[in-house]
């Protein structure tokens, strides 16, 4: 080998070999690796602590639609809890009642506590130029009364719910006599 064209010919070696590694780098960063996975969250259940002026923000930009859908029962417990939390802040709440009563019925009794305590939130900021403006119907409401005295007559729900739950009747029953 001739020692005057090694560098010139190392030099070469050198710019290849970082070319190469470079490339390698550069397809590497762009596929991440076959372990990593994407787990996208529920913007509702993405919510810390169910802090309320995030649930309303969030159920703003959502929209009552998603928030109703997202209280389904074919829904995970964790999804359905964040939206009954969310349901007061829907535009127009009292669409929630006959879900929320539904909940209040179930034997889950986080559930049930969070559809209880939502359903009278909702109840106490509702009124009757509210509803008119929501276009709801006597007979809507009468609907969800319906619902709220059948949860009422089920022996398991505990003394405080069934308390509560009285007293969001009471109030609903009033506004759907003034309808």
């Amino acid at each position: 080998m001739d020692y005057a064209s090694l560098p010139a010919h190392m030099g070469r070696y050198c710019v290849v070999v970082a070319l190469v590694v470079g490339v390698a780098l550069e397809t590497s960063a762009q596929t991440p690796p076959p372990t990593a996975r994407v787990i996208q969250v529920d913007p509702l259940v993405a919510v810390v602590d169910a802090d309320p002026l995030e649930l309303a923000r969030v159920a703003a930009r959502l929209g009552d639609g998603a928030v109703l859908q997202r209280m389904d029962t074919k829904q995970s417990i964790e999804l359905r809890l964040a939206a009954i939390r969310a349901a007061p802040f829907m535009r127009a709440p009292e669409a929630a009642l006959p879900v929320l009563a539904r909940c209040i019925a179930q034997r889950d009794m986080v559930l049930a506590q969070d559809a209880a305590r939502s359903l009278h939130a909702i109840v106490r900021q509702l009124d009757v130029d509210a509803l008119r403006r929501h276009e709801v119907l006597r007979a809507d409401l009468k609907q969800s009364v319906t619902l709220i005295e059948a949860a009422l007559a089920i022996e398991h729900l505990r003394a405080d719910l069934r308390a509560l739950t009285s007293a969001s009747l009471a109030m609903l029953s009033a506004l759907a006599a003034a309808l």
